[in-house]
């Protein structure tokens, strides 16, 4: 399948301050690095009888140069399209995505660009609703409305086309690409209610074994997943809720050491979360989660929406991080139990 990147209104009028700026620099970077087939450019036109101007009295974008595609965008582009409305999904835009595709629409199309909150927004929903896979790359879109309106669109996203069209992080090889088209198709959203729950559920049953989690960010929803199917107490005996560091260390012996040389969110401390409450429950099979929700504690280096992972299995262990960013605190903590079912229901297997 060709990867096709659709840049949403790259535009000067658009870039406006310090995170718009940092997230351009990011998209030239992404163009530099040659991994799409064929990349597509919105270029939003304002003029005096558009709704914006004539609904809202919005009478920006109207000078040309305001127009014009901002930084390095335009060398880097194959097509230009031509707007007025929020959404870039035109008569045009999709003629053209049928040519590049050999004649069909695409099964998916990735996302980046100008404004999360509504350009950005319209596009990722009537691209899904024409039935093509939006994947929104989250950390390659923003807004000139600042971070409150850029998290504000991805939440809103987060709902409307669901969480397994997102990817979060840098995109600087083609892999990186494979990975989020194949979190699209996992069907995260779609998927029957509990389907990994339940897997895990039986594979334990078969095996005879008992598990346990040790989770701090997510307070107790995985055992309450697995609580809510039938015959849980087959393979269920406790949990562990540790969300202060002082619990993580009383009760499943995190050292003071690791935490301090690594941070509480980290995948050490989560491998030892994950060990200590497999000792503690006498379970084969555990569970380590630490993590930031949000909305507050992340860092730089450590964003919002920063989970570490650790899975202990008959004297095994793996670790794990997933950064789901900012996309709210309870959407964080399901994405963070829905990552926990589906690598045990694959490691159990």
């Amino acid at each position: 399948m060709k990867k096709i990147l659709f840049v949403i209104d790259a535009q000067r009028g658009f870039i406006q301050n310090q995170t718009t700026n940092e997230v351009l620099a990011r998209i030239e970077r992404l163009l530099a690095a040659g991994l799409f087939d064929c990349v597509l450019a919105s270029v939003y036109q304002n003029n005096e009888s558009s709704p914006m101007s004539c609904l809202m009295g919005w009478h920006k974008m109207l000078d040309k140069k305001e127009q014009e595609l901002a930084g390095k965008i335009e060398p880097c582009i194959d097509h230009a399209i031509l707007k007025s409305c929020y959404s870039a999904v035109t008569p045009e835009s999709l003629a053209r995505l049928k040519s590049e595709n050999g004649g069909e629409l695409p099964k998916a199309v990735f996302l980046a660009g100008f404004d999360t909150e509504c350009c950005v927004l319209a596009t990722a929903i009537d691209l899904f609703e024409q039935g093509i896979r939006p994947i929104v790359l989250a950390d390659y879109c923003g807004s000139s409305g600042g971070k409150e309106q850029q998290e504000a669109g991805l939440k809103s996203l987060f709902s409307l086309i669901g969480r397994n069209h997102f990817y979060y992080g840098g995109v600087t090889e083609a892999s990186d690409l494979d990975r989020a088209l194949q979190n699209a198709e996992d069907l995260i959203d779609s998927s029957p209610a509990y389907q990994n729950e339940q897997t895990v559920l039986d594979l334990l049953v078969k095996k005879g074994w008992h598990i346990t989690f040790a989770e701090s960010c997510t307070g107790g929803l995985a055992a309450a997943r697995l609580v809510d199917l039938p015959s849980a107490s087959q393979v269920f005996n406790g949990s562990f809720v540790t969300y202060a560091n002082e619990a993580k260390i009383a009760q499943l012996g995190v050292s003071p050491s690791t935490v301090n040389r690594f941070g509480v969110v980290s995948e050490p401390v989560a491998e030892e979360m994950a060990r200590g409450a497999a000792k503690a429950a006498k379970a084969q099979v555990a569970v380590g989660i630490s993590g930031i929700a949000g909305p507050t504690g992340g860092t730089e280096e450590k964003p919002v929406g920063t989970v570490c992972f650790g899975f202990f299995c008959n004297g095994s262990v793996k670790t794990a991080t997933c950064r789901f960013g900012d996309i709210g605190r309870q959407n964080v903590r399901e994405s963070s139990v829905d990552f926990v079912f589906k690598s045990l229901a694959e490691w159990l297997s």
